[in-house]
């Protein structure tokens, strides 16, 4: 009789941690990049959306609580001259938010800043360390903070940078 309960009792244990997880709402976070800017080194009157020096790189961010949305504005963001397409990926690991930044192509032999703008879904109020990942950024500092959603809807995180493109 032993012998049939302890598997059955281990298989409901399983299945019990399993649907668990599975009702975590931060494991269904969703993000997309809804728009971008050209590239900001070949615009005419260079009058982009935010103004702020090419030696530096923003987040701006917006969080609505009740839409549980975080609006990001990734500020001087490098990539290819010709990138054809531009995309970001996001995933929640622990209490970090990674953004991998990417571009379809590079098919120019040259590099410049962009403005995008990213939109993650499904973030409940909570403190987050946000993480980006760049395709350029070499060893020039990273952009690697701390947001207290329960504090905070809105503000900036700015870092300097001179190397390639930054400060062209």
């Amino acid at each position: 009789m032993k012998t049939i309960l302890y598997p059955f009792f281990v298989f409901i244990a399983l299945g019990f941690l399993f649907f668990q997880c599975d009702d975590d709402p931060q494991t269904k976070m969703s993000g997309n990049l809804t728009e971008h800017s050209a590239c900001k080194n070949f615009l005419a009157q260079n009058s982009p959306k935010f103004d702020v020096a090419d030696t530096t790189t923003s987040i701006v961010f917006t969080y609505s609580e009740s839409q549980n949305r975080l609006i990001l504005n990734h500020i001087n963001a490098a990539f290819n001259c010709c990138p054809d397409d531009l995309y970001c990926e996001f995933y929640l690991s622990g209490d970090t938010i990674h953004i991998h930044e990417f571009e379809e192509s590079a098919l120019c032999d040259c590099n410049c800043l962009y403005d995008l703008t990213m939109q993650i879904n499904q973030v409940v109020p909570g403190v987050y360390k946000l993480k980006f990942h760049e395709p350029y950024v070499g060893d020039q500092p990273i952009l690697f903070f701390e947001l207290n959603l329960t504090q905070d809807t809105s503000g900036t995180f700015t870092i300097t940078r001179t190397g390639y493109p930054w400060g062209m």
